[in-house]
């Protein structure tokens, strides 16, 4: 009877590990189905309710989650309502996951991302044929398995700062690198370049910093004459920073992301409905010509919780800022996810957020080998733990 119930156990783990890493998975690559993630989250909450009798987050999440929902469908969210449904039962999931399973979910789609890249290298729509809405010019660079450069590039930036929050090795690192870089968009390298930059500031540090500057003088001196546009912006705003100002495209991307914000905080952040064609006026103290001059929609996550849910939206930042723990990259990083042009059900942006909630503060590290045998000291002898269950702890 104790060898079936142990077994019966220990298949219940192992159903709930591959689901978590079919959970994360989903979450780090979105872009094949976009609801895929909704219903593998249904699943794995009804599935926690049915083998452990409640469900894998807090009664005050099912609140706030309730709450996010119900508001967003009464202000005309639509499908909006369901992503802000979703968002913190997906970063309470998230903050529990193991963290061994977490890990795996972003190395198996990081090898994926890159398998896209290769596909794509050979035939530059092959990997449109597994993507819904798959878009993008030659000169905007590389999309692998997403609809756009952009979005590789912010995937591949999510997944650098999981693999960097975990701390494993340097090749797993440069894939996530690698993919970002090859996306060739702005607006994931350079909160990228500057969230390893926050990694590396301590005095210590400093041979580490002073190689990855080399690093990016060689790479900027072997790609200034290639004729793209991720190319042609960087090469800008090295030449003349306060050229990039006079970007419409870049501007509008600002634009784009802030209005939102400016507009709640002249309105007193009071709530408003989700905007229509002309609700949100663009107002910038320079006048340039291409700008637009209103936002049709809210584009992220940050700008949707501050212009419809203003004041009201006050409990989520105070509880984040009581409960958030993490380095200064990580919170950086946060905040330049939520502030691109992302929707707000992206998941992978919830698997960052959630990243601050983790309370085993234990890493399980594919350099923890390099570390000497730890030695537990028991009543009677010395014992050494076996290599294989080493654990580095932050």
């Amino acid at each position: 009877m104790r060898i079936a119930i142990k077994c019966q156990n220990l298949a219940r783990i192992r159903v709930s590990s591959v689901w978590s890493v079919l959970l994360g998975i989903l979450a780090f690559m979105p872009f094949f189905r976009p609801t895929a993630f909704h219903m593998a989250l249904l699943i794995f909450c009804v599935g926690a309710v049915v083998s452990q009798g409640r469900l894998p987050f807090s009664f005050s999440t099912l609140v706030a989650a309730c709450f996010l929902g119900v508001f967003a469908l009464a202000a005309g969210g639509g499908p909006v309502a369901a992503n802000m449904l979703i968002f913190p039962i997906a970063v309470a999931v998230f903050s529990r996951m193991d963290q061994r399973n977490l890990i795996l979910a972003a190395k198996l789609s990081l090898l994926v991302y890159i398998f896209g890249l290769g596909l794509e290298r050979l035939n530059p729509d092959l990997p449109g044929t597994f993507v819904q809405g798959y878009r993008g010019s030659d000169d905007r660079g590389y999309r692998s398995f997403t609809s756009e450069p952009s979005y590789l590039g912010l995937a591949g930036f999510a997944l650098t700062i999981v693999l960097l929050y975990t701390k494993q090795s340097r090749i797993w690192l440069a894939g996530s690198i690698l993919i970002t870089v090859a996306s060739m968009s702005m607006a994931a390298i350079m909160p990228m370049l500057i969230a390893i930059g926050l990694t590396v500031i301590k005095p210590r540090h400093f041979p580490k910093l002073l190689i990855f500057v080399v690093i990016l003088i060689v790479t900027y001196r072997s790609i200034e004459n290639l004729d793209m546009r991720f190319v042609v912006i960087a090469t800008t705003m090295i030449e003349n920073p306060w050229l990039i100002f006079e970007d419409v495209s870049f501007l509008n991307r600002i634009v784009r992301a802030t209005a939102p914000i400016t507009n709640a905080f002249h309105d007193g952040f009071i709530p408003h409905v989700f905007p229509d064609e002309g609700d949100i006026s663009v107002v910038l103290p320079f006048s340039i010509i291409g700008v637009d001059e209103f936002v049709e929609n809210l584009p992220n996550l940050l700008a949707t919780l501050i212009y419809v849910y203003g004041f009201l939206s006050l409990p989520l930042f105070f509880h984040f800022a009581r409960h958030a723990r993490g380095p200064l990259y990580l919170f950086f990083s946060i905040f330049a996810l939520t502030m691109s042009l992302l929707s707000t059900g992206v998941p992978f942006v919830f698997a960052v957020i959630a990243l601050t909630f983790r309370r085993d503060r234990v890493v399980f590290s594919d350099r923890s080998q390099r570390f000497p045998q730890p030695i537990i000291l028991t009543g009677a002898a010395p014992i050494a733990l076996p290599a294989h269950l080493v654990l580095s702890s932050r």
